[in-house]
C-alpha cells in the first residue's frame, strides 16, 4: 500500500477543514437570515436608511462658553501653572 506524500496529505486535511468551516460560517449566515430577513439583499457596511437620517438631523453642537467662563478659565490656569514653576524652582531639601 502506497503512502500519499506528507505535504499532500496536509493540503486535503487543510481543505477539508476549509469546508467545513465554510458549511458552519453558511449555516450560521442562513441563520442571521432567518432572524433578521431584512438584511437579505443589504449592502454589506450599508448602513440603514432610519440611522443615517437621524444622524444628519442631530445639529452640531458648539461649545457653551461665554468670553467670560474663558477668561476664568485662563486666568484659573495661569495661577495653576505659575504656582507649578515656583515649586520647581526650589531646591531640593528646603522647604
Amino acid at each position: 500500500m502506497a503512502e500519499e506524500p506528507k505535504d499532500n496529505r496536509f493540503s486535503n486535511y487543510a481543505r477539508k477543514g476549509a469546508e467545513a468551516r465554510l458549511a458552519e460560517l453558511m449555516a450560521e449566515i442562513e441563520f442571521i437570515y432567518r432572524t433578521f430577513p431584512q438584511l437579505r439583499g443589504a449592502q454589506p457596511g450599508a448602513v440603514a436608511p432610519a440611522a443615517s437620517a437621524a444622524r444628519e438631523a442631530r445639529p452640531r453642537r458648539k461649545p457653551k462658553w461665554t468670553p467670560a467662563m474663558k477668561k476664568e478659565a485662563a486666568d484659573r490656569m495661569k495661577k495653576y501653572w505659575a504656582g507649578r514653576r515656583a515649586t520647581s524652582r526650589k531646591p531640593a531639601g528646603r522647604e
